[in-house]
């Protein structure tokens, strides 16, 4: 007899496995490098009860085993409170009821876990240039353990849609994301999430964009030294950097600074830098008429190395006012941001 205290969860359940059924299913057809694919059908297979309809190879026996689970689930569910009222001396009622709430904690979690492949399926659909160039290893059993035990307490929209962008990421590129970046994105409350925003909109990303690598990326202070309080009238200031320091997303000398040398102090036809800022690539050319650039030092709020990581599964939200400080100041140096042509 099926429990009527279950039905909302059981529809919840219905849904989400219909949506990634198609999702997964949609993939199939997608030209992706067979690698990934096997990574998308071993990451699906442990995450979700969903992948139990995908018809492949590749999950033979699943099937048969998850819904031997689920099955011995709703029994434990349905028959066992009373042993366990016995066994600990309380009330069967009081026992009925714990062991009732366990049961939806497991499904709740359980259709978080298929909301989010369901995210991580879509992010799939979507073209990824950089793929071509990388060698695609086997997504780690370990990071696979510890991502289900934080992405299954994600129930909000928006982290699962977060948690998805980071699921997609290391399928196609395993070790994209570490274990200690997949838990502090775990751990982020909504205030720490809502400044890591705010903080990753505004921050000039310096490294390789063919494949992914970054060297360094920081939230550029202007002028450079004012003691933690440079990104204040952006709603950044000491008491929101020390909360994002405190997660680890970044490093505790809010003023750091890194040396870049010219390479074009002859003239203006070459750029001196290339750099991405709000998911656009820039370079920096020297303006005309203006001395050779010698030295480019950037000081400002640094990223971690978690911090870096997780930039690119963030929503960028500009900030109209820093982005014309930040011409200003490349401007002030003698320096202009031009889009880059090579990856328009």
């Amino acid at each position: 007899m099926s429990n009527p205290e279950f039905s909302a969860e059981d529809s919840r359940i219905n849904a989400a496995e219909s949506t990634l059924n198609s999702a997964i299913e949609a993939i199939a057809g997608v030209p992706i490098p067979k690698p990934v694919k096997q990574n998308a059908w071993k990451a699906f297979g442990r995450l979700c009860s969903a992948a139990i309809e995908i018809p492949t190879s590749y999950f033979e026996g699943i099937a048969a085993e998850k819904r031997a689970i689920a099955e011995a689930r709703v029994k434990l569910i349905e028959t066992n409170a009373t042993k366990i009222a016995d066994q600990i001396k309380v009330d069967e009622e009081y026992a009925r009821v714990a062991v009732r709430r366990y049961g939806q904690k497991i499904v709740r979690e359980q259709v978080n876990l298929d909301l989010i492949s369901e995210e991580a399926a879509r992010q799939l659909k979507e073209p990824d240039d950089s793929q071509t160039i990388r060698e695609v290893g086997q997504i780690d059993d370990d990071w696979l353990n510890h991502f289900e035990t934080e992405a299954s307490q994600r129930s909000t929209e928006d982290m699962q849609k977060v948690f998805g962008k980071i699921l997609a990421g290391e399928i196609r590129r395993p070790s994209s994301y570490s274990i200690k970046a997949v838990k502090i994105m775990g751990e982020l409350d909504k205030v720490a999430a809502d400044l890591f925003k705010k903080l990753s909109s505004i921050c000039c990303v310096f490294g390789a964009p063919e494949s992914g690598t970054i060297f360094d990326a920081r939230a550029i202070t202007f002028p450079k030294n004012t003691e933690g309080n440079a990104l204040r009238k952006y709603g950044l200031g000491f008491g929101e950097l020390n909360v994002l320091q405190e997660y680890g997303l970044i490093i505790a000398d809010y003023n750091s600074w890194m040396d870049y040398e010219d390479s074009a102090p002859g003239g203006t036809s070459a750029p001196v830098l290339g750099l991405s800022y709000q998911n656009e690539f820039y370079e920096l050319f020297p303006m005309e008429g203006k001395r050779p650039l010698r030295k480019l030092r950037l000081h400002g709020v640094t990223l971690s190395y978690a911090g870096r990581e997780l930039l690119n599964v963030v929503d960028i939200d500009p900030i109209d006012s820093y982005s014309s400080d930040l011409v200003s100041f490349f401007a002030q140096k003698g320096l202009k941001m031009i889009p880059s042509p090579k990856y328009q």
